[in-house]
């Protein structure tokens, strides 16, 4: 969070060239209007000050009030995911005038400290329910963030993972693919379930309005052990018969999407030519890759910043009706899919 944030770093989030993102924060021509929009979006996210933000955050009091940012271990080191929407969160809550604190010890019981002015936890990430009560039990609003729990009447903010994996699905079969593959491992992440569960649901209502016409989708559940993706994914096609390979897949997420391209290239197998490759959460090796990969866009920092948002409304409105708050996904087309 204290690294400093430059228009290359707002690049590579995007998968774009600084110059573009010069062109868009200082207003030169040459920059269509939604990717104007969505450097501007990032600039903000991340805390980037231009011109006139400059000065308004300049004169910004000192944050006295604190909000309790509750995140597992596991998650706080995860660069791809979870540093961007903790950063999301730093950058909204220091232009709101708050602090952030880490909660310590997800194990221990949470407590706020006497001289620390308290104004609301947001929870980023799965989170045990006893966890949840006893972060609850401090009696502070909540927000919870890629997270729901149905028995806890809280603001939720969520990616729309089903939303992504059927927009890869529908890219997929409009260029012409008739047999895909899923991969994916369910244990993983919540939103790995989710996102087969889009890919599955988008195949049923295909052949629903296709009837006659042959669709085929299978799921690859890869190890636990990401350093183990390659080798089995490599193992699972060479393994296959001639001409079985599946002309398109979709991954769980961007480093399957990765993993995917090293084998097929380990094996012989062409993208785009043989196959195509798309996965979801577009992080920044996805624009790197070769071929690039196309991936789902899903929110990372505006997840941290629409959390800030929630919060903010329900300070303000202790007695509101929670919300649950779906944000979009985009498909960012490359040359893999």
């Amino acid at each position: 969070m204290a690294t400093k944030i430059s228009m290359q770093t707002i690049a590579d989030r995007l998968g774009i060239s600084k110059f573009t993102v010069s062109q868009a924060l200082n207003g030169k021509p040459g920059v269509s209007g939604e990717t104007r929009r969505r450097v501007a979006d990032m600039a903000q996210m991340l805390g980037y000050k231009v011109n006139a933000l400059q000065d308004s955050v300049k004169e910004l009091p000192v944050p006295q009030q604190t909000v309790l940012v509750s995140i597992r271990k596991e998650f706080r080191n995860e660069p791809d995911f979870w540093l961007r929407v903790l950063d999301g969160v730093s950058a909204s809550c220091a232009v709101a005038g708050w602090k952030i604190r880490i909660a310590e010890d997800e194990a221990a019981p949470p407590r706020i400290a006497p001289e620390e002015d308290a104004v609301g936890i947001i929870v980023l990430g799965i989170t045990p329910r006893n966890h949840l009560l006893a972060l609850r039990g401090l009696g502070l609003p909540m927000v919870l963030v890629d997270h729901d729990d149905p028995l806890l009447q809280t603001d939720v903010i969520l990616n729309n993972n089903m939303e992504a994996s059927r927009i890869a699905f529908k890219r997929l079969v409009n260029k012409g693919c008739s047999s895909l593959a899923f991969i994916g491992r369910d244990s993983l992440a919540v939103s790995f379930r989710e996102r087969w569960w889009g890919c599955k649901l988008a195949a049923d209502e295909w052949r629903k309005w296709n009837p006659g016409m042959a669709l085929g989708l299978t799921k690859w559940t890869v190890p636990s052990i990401p350093g183990q993706w390659v080798q089995y994914l490599a193992r699972r096609l060479s393994a296959s018969p001639p001409g079985t390979v599946p002309d398109g897949f979709v991954c769980a997420n961007d480093r399957i999407a990765l993993a995917l391209l090293e084998a097929l290239a380990a094996c012989g197998v062409q993208v785009p030519e043989q196959t195509l490759v798309i996965g979801i959460d577009n992080i920044e090796a996805a624009a790197a890759s070769v071929p690039g990969l196309t991936s789902i866009y899903l929110a990372k920092e505006q997840l941290g910043a629409r959390a800030v948002e929630a919060l903010q409304r329900r300070v303000a409105f202790r007695h509101a009706i929670p919300e649950k708050i779906m944000l979009s996904a985009e498909l960012i087309s490359r040359h893999s899919g």
